[in-house]
């Protein structure tokens, strides 16, 4: 894994990209949100060379060990981008880290069956083997047509050229396994079981056309005091990407005034 730091203030939000991401394409939000905190960007193992994300459960084990020698047990805020809410429950749960606030952007915790699961990790893999294959530009073009994705981004598709250029240069060397995990984080996470406080530390970050949107009533259910943020209009990760200034300022007024 790899941290890198933007900022110099005292109170520090941690951030974990989505599934097959380094990280750059949350660059800008983290360099806007260094104006006031300090934030630590994480590039999780599986989205650097010559590694393989093992799942949430196995990861954080690994990611404890690397905050426990930064010193980073107490943030202000733990932030996880999509699969990687898995990986911001693991931490919630653990006794020996703790975050005023617990972000979880299009959190998708879904369960599925085996045989589907397996489905769509064979599908991942043509779709990371057909990359290597293509340039970038062409890459780009081939996402924005894909019936999968065309149902996640709907007819956004065509303005999340920074995310797909970090996941093009991801997928250049993802390995089936990093694959088999990731998918394994979003369709068979079982989510842990909250207190009423844990839960008003918890906000859950939605695009109200996502697929993602599909699983807030189960989440609503499980954690009733929980805090959640539904936008209009917006799919999968939406306000990120067409409204980043105004996803820092709500990020801002959460740390502020929840």
């Amino acid at each position: 894994m790899k941290f890198t730091t933007y900022g110099d203030h005292q109170e520090v939000i941690l951030m974990i990209p989505g599934p097959l991401l380094s990280g750059a394409c949350l660059i800008q939000i983290a360099q806007d949100l260094a104006s006031s905190y300090k934030v630590v960007l994480i590039t999780p193992d599986g989205a650097l060379p010559q590694t393989t994300y093992p799942g949430a459960r196995s990861f954080a084990q690994d990611l404890m060990y690397q905050l426990k020698i930064h010193r980073l047990t107490h943030v202000r805020m733990l932030y996880g981008m999509s699969s990687s809410c898995a990986l911001v429950m693991e931490l919630a749960a653990r006794d020996d880290f703790h975050a005023d606030y617990y972000f979880y952007e299009s959190a998708p915790f879904y369960h599925v069956v085996p045989f589907l699961r397996q489905s769509i990790v064979a599908r991942l893999t043509q779709v990371i083997e057909k990359v290597r294959h293509l340039e970038r530009q062409a890459f780009r073009e081939a996402l924005c047509h894909d019936e999968l994705v065309r149902k996640l981004l709907g007819r956004d598709a065509p303005f999340y050229t920074a995310m797909f250029d970090d996941m093009y240069d991801v997928a250049q060397f993802a390995n089936y396994a990093t694959l088999e995990h990731v998918i394994r984080d979003i369709v068979d996470y079982r989510i842990i079981e909250m207190d009423p406080s844990q839960m008003r530390q918890s906000i859950f970050f939605y695009g109200m056309e996502g697929a993602c949107y599909k699983v807030k009533d189960v989440l609503f259910d499980k954690y009733p005091y929980a805090n959640f943020i539904e936008i209009p209009d917006r799919y999968y990760c939406g306000e990120l990407v067409l409204e980043p200034k105004a996803y820092v300022t709500t990020i801002k007024h959460i740390l502020q005034n929840y």
